[in-house]
């Protein structure tokens, strides 16, 4: 048997995973606008990516618990 997380863990998981996604949101937002603009957007896309790969691990391990 498995030790259950505190729900004060999980919690705090949770609002990472919200903060996470804003953060995700803005950055696409700036990729967009660099990408319109002309500029080099790539960083942007890769910092996306990153961002994408940490909300879904996250979301997982609550999903798990």
């Amino acid at each position: 048997m498995t030790l259950a997380p505190s729900k004060l863990a999980t919690r705090w998981l949770f609002f990472g995973v919200i903060l996470m996604s804003i953060a995700l949101g803005g950055a696409l937002l700036t990729a967009f606008d660099s990408w319109l603009r002309g500029y080099s957007f790539v960083w942007w896309l890769l910092l996306s990516v990153m961002f994408v790969f940490a909300i879904s691990t996250n979301c997982m391990a609550l999903l798990k618990r």
